[in-house]
């Protein structure tokens, strides 16, 4: 397989990816009370602790008011950004449908009242914290909590597959397949005080902690291209060849704790 093989099966973020159409993630913080886990999809064991501004928050929710799926926030863990509570108002001022408002934590710190009153879809994953599910039981009764009993179990995403996988060909064909993209998120970033585009949350960590010494990101500005997540699969080639051969999720390595 090659590049425009790969990239024709693939899927933009304006493609469907499941019941709720699919998720967009805006990634608002790099803190997390975890912050250890092997191969989190975020690298955040190797960033530095920062929050999106505010301004940036609203401008990347503008810019995807109008897509079908969930808009979810995530980090890190979101409910420790220091404008907690401001950042949701804002979501519940932009976009007026609770059930589209999403949040990604493993612990609620204390906001169960204002994240009950804020937002409708939920991934509670609390990595084997009894507290912290005892906590959102309380205020959020309904909602599934993952990772009680099973400890969370992430696939070796920092394996460089091009050390792994030497045929280019036999590559491309398991990117084209990658859960990531059939399954799961595109997202924005902050990066250097400007707000970015990915076609997946991946690639947004992968271009601040492998990348971001050596040259210019290859996000989409969202200030100057508001619109990215609706282009078609090849206005994102860039970034694929960029950062897809060197992801270890395409080879879904079994995940450790």
């Amino acid at each position: 397989m090659n590049i425009e093989e790969a990239l024709y099966k693939m899927k933009a973020p304006n493609e469907r990816r499941g019941p709720n159409f699919g998720v967009m993630q805006i990634l608002i913080t790099t803190r997390c009370d975890l912050g250890n886990c092997s191969n989190c999809t975020q690298m955040i064991p190797y960033r530095k602790k920062q929050d999106m501004c505010l301004r940036n928050f609203e401008k990347a929710l503008k810019s995807v008011r109008n897509y079908p799926g969930i808009i979810g926030i995530m980090g890190g863990n979101p409910c420790l950004h220091k404008k907690f509570r401001e950042i949701s108002k804002i979501f519940s001022n932009i976009i007026p449908d609770k059930k589209r408002r999403g949040l990604w934590t493993n612990n609620i710190n204390g906001h169960g009242e204002l994240i009950q009153e804020i937002y409708g879809y939920f991934n509670f994953n609390v990595h084997g914290n009894h507290k912290h599910a005892k906590e959102i039981i309380k205020h959020i009764p309904d909602a599934r909590v993952w990772g009680l009993n099973v400890p969370s179990l992430h696939g070796g995403v920092l394996v460089d597959m091009s050390d792994v996988v030497k045929r280019e060909e036999d590559r491309w064909k398991l990117i084209a397949e990658c859960d990531i993209n059939q399954k799961w998120s595109p997202a924005m970033a902050e990066i250097d005080g400007q707000l970015v585009g990915y076609l997946c949350e991946v690639m947004a960590a992968m271009e601040q902690v492998r990348f971001n010494t050596s040259r210019k990101n290859c996000g989409f500005l969202v200030e100057k291209e508001p619109n990215w997540w609706k282009h078609p699969m090849k206005k994102y080639k860039k970034q694929v060849e960029t950062f897809c051969h060197h992801c270890g999720v395409p080879m879904r390595i079994k995940g450790f704790y």
